[in-house]
C-alpha cells in the first residue's frame, strides 16, 4: 500500500504558526504531526509514502531525511487540494491513500481504511465543536457518505481526513471546478479546487470513522499536544531512568518518570504525576511538575516553577523562578522569572520579567477570534494567548486572554495588550511624564 500525504496548503487559518513552517513540521509532543502521520501510516500497512510539499518543502524533507521509502516532493503553489494531488499520478498506481498533512491519526484508523474493501474509500471524525462552516463537511447515512456539501450551515457532519482511493481519479482531478460545485444557496465558497468535488463520483462512499485531531486553527494544536502528552504518559507501565541520569533523594515523585541520558532531577522537586523528560534537562531546587508533562531535551526548570498538567516543553527551554507554565512551548524558549503563561509560544521566544497571560476574562465569557477575517468563538481554550516564533516582550507586560500575536514581533514593557498583534511589528505603550517640584514644603512636614 502507498500513501500520498497532502502538505501544500498555506495554514493561513493556523496563523501564527504556520508562518515559518508548513502544518506537517508543527510540533505536537516535541515531534513533528509528519513524523506521527509516518508512524501511523507504517502501523496501519503502508510501506511506501509520499508527500506533496510547497513553500517548506525542503524544510520538510530535511525532517523527514531519516524516514526510510519516504519522499517528499515539491509541488510549489497550487490552487488547492485536488491539484496537489494530480502531482502524484505517475507515482500513485494501482489503490493508493491519500491524508491530509495537517491531521493526526492511529495506526488502527489507518488499517481500518487500507482494509475497506470498497475501491474509494474516507476516514470521517466529528467536528468536536468547530463550526460547520468552517469545513468541507460529509453528511453520513448508515456508513455510507451520501453527501459532501461545502461550508454547510448546520447539521449532522464529519470531517474529512483521509480516502482509499485509486488511479481512476486522476482524470477526474484533471477535471475539477475551480468553485466547490455543492453549496448551500446564498453560501459564497471562496476559488479553490477541493479534492473532495469529485469523490461523490462513483456514488456513496463507505465512511470509516475515527477520532484523530484536525490540526486547522491553533487551538487545535493546543489541544492536540495536551492529549498526546497525556496519552505517552498515561501509557508508561513503569519508570524507566537512563543509567546516566540522577534523582535526588529529596525529590518527590508520585507517578511514573520516563528520564533520558545525563538528565537530573534534583533537590526538592516535586512531579506529581507521570512524565517523559528528555536527554540531558535539569530539574532542580523546588520546580513542580503536575501529571502528563512531557519536557523535551537540554532543558532547565528551576527554582520553584510550577508547569501545569498536559503541558509540554520543547527542547532547549527555561522556565525559572516563580515562572509558571499551562499549554505548550515550542524550542528554545525562555519563561525566566516572574510569571505566567497560559496558551502556546513559538520557537525562540523571550519573556521579559512578570509577562502574565490573562486567563479568564471580567465577564468569564469566551473569547472572539477572526480567522481570515470570520468571527469565531473556540468552545475550548478560547482565553489562550498564541504567541509566534521569534517574538519578545518587555518586563511587566500583560497579554489579555485570546490574543495572538504574529511572527518577529514584540511586546514592550508595560504593554497591556488588548489587540492582535500582526508579523514583523512592534508596540508599545507611549507613557506621558509629569515633571514638578518636590521637596520638604511639599512632603507636608
Amino acid at each position: 500500500m502507498k500513501a500520498v500525504v497532502l502538505a501544500a496548503g498555506s495554514g493561513r487559518r493556523m496563523w501564527p504558526y504556520a508562518e515559518v513552517r508548513c502544518k506537517a513540521m508543527l510540533p505536537v509532543a516535541n515531534q513533528p504531526v509528519a513524523r506521527h502521520l509516518v508512524r501511523a501510516l507504517r502501523e496501519g500497512g503502508v510501506d511506501e509514502i509520499l508527500f506533496l510539499a510547497g513553500p517548506f518543502a525542503s524544510d520538510l524533507a530535511g525532517c523527514l531525511r531519516d524516514e526510510e521509502r519516504v519522499q517528499v516532493l515539491d509541488v510549489g503553489a497550487t490552487e488547492g487540494t485536488a491539484q496537489t494531488l494530480l502531482h502524484a499520478q505517475q507515482w500513485a498506481k494501482g489503490t493508493f491513500l491519500a491524508v491530509y498533512g495537517d491531521v493526526l491519526l492511529s495506526g488502527e484508523d489507518v488499517r481500518r481504511l487500507a482494509q475497506c474493501e470498497a475501491p474509494w474509500a474516507a476516514l470521517v471524525s466529528p467536528l468536536d465543536g468547530d463550526r460547520t462552516g468552517d469545513h468541507i463537511c460529509a453528511r453520513v447515512q448508515d456508513g455510507q457518505i451520501v453527501r459532501i456539501v461545502g461550508h454547510p450551515r448546520e447539521g449532522d457532519c464529519r470531517r474529512l481526513a483521509a480516502f482509499r482511493l485509486d488511479e481512476s481519479v486522476f482524470p477526474l482531478l484533471a477535471c475539477c471546478p475551480s468553485f466547490f460545485p455543492d453549496v448551500e444557496v446564498g453560501m459564497m465558497p471562496p476559488r479553490e479546487k477541493h479534492l473532495e468535488s469529485v469523490l461523490l463520483q462513483k456514488g456513496p462512499l463507505p465512511a470509516v470513522e475515527c477520532g484523530g485531531f484536525d490540526l486547522d486553527k491553533p487551538w487545535h494544536l493546543l489541544r492536540a499536544n495536551r492529549a498526546c502528552a497525556r496519552k505517552i504518559c498515561t501509557e508508561l507501565e513503569q519508570s524507566c531512568v537512563d543509567p546516566t541520569a540522577y534523582i535526588d533523594p529529596t525529590a518527590s515523585i508520585a507517578g511514573k518518570v520516563r528520564l533520558g541520558r545525563g538528565s537530573r532531577i534534583g533537590r526538592n522537586v516535586v512531579i506529581e504525576g507521570n512524565c517523559v523528560i528528555g536527554d540531558n534537562t535539569v530539574l532542580d531546587n523546588g520546580a513542580i511538575v503536575r501529571e502528563n508533562c512531557v519536557i523535551g531535551n537540554d532543558c532547565r526548570l528551576v527554582n520553584g516553577c510550577y508547569v501545569s498538567d498536559g503541558s509540554v516543553v520543547g527542547d532547549r527551554c527555561v522556565i525559572g523562578h516563580g515562572a509558571e507554565l499551562t499549554g505548550v512551548l515550542f524550542r528554545n524558549v525562555y519563561l525566566y522569572h516572574y510569571m505566567e503563561i497560559y496558551g502556546m509560544v513559538g520557537e525562540n521566544t523571550d519573556f521579559g520579567a512578570g509577562t502574565v497571560c490573562g486567563s479568564l476574562r471580567f465577564d468569564d465569557g469566551e473569547c472572539v477570534y477572526r480567522i481570515n477575517g470570520r468571527k469565531e468563538v473556540p468552545s475550548y481554550d478560547s482565553a489562550a494567548v498564541y504567541v509566534g516564533d521569534f517574538c519578545r516582550t518587555g518586563v511587566n507586560a500583560i497579554l489579555s486572554p485570546g490574543k495572538r500575536i504574529g511572527v518577529y514581533s514584540v511586546v514592550g514593557a508595560g504593554t497591556i495588550l488588548t489587540q492582535d498583534v500582526p508579523n514583523h511589528t512592534l508596540i508599545y505603550a507611549r507613557q506621558e511624564l509629569v515633571t514638578q517640584p518636590w521637596d520638604s514644603t511639599n512632603y507636608g512636614w
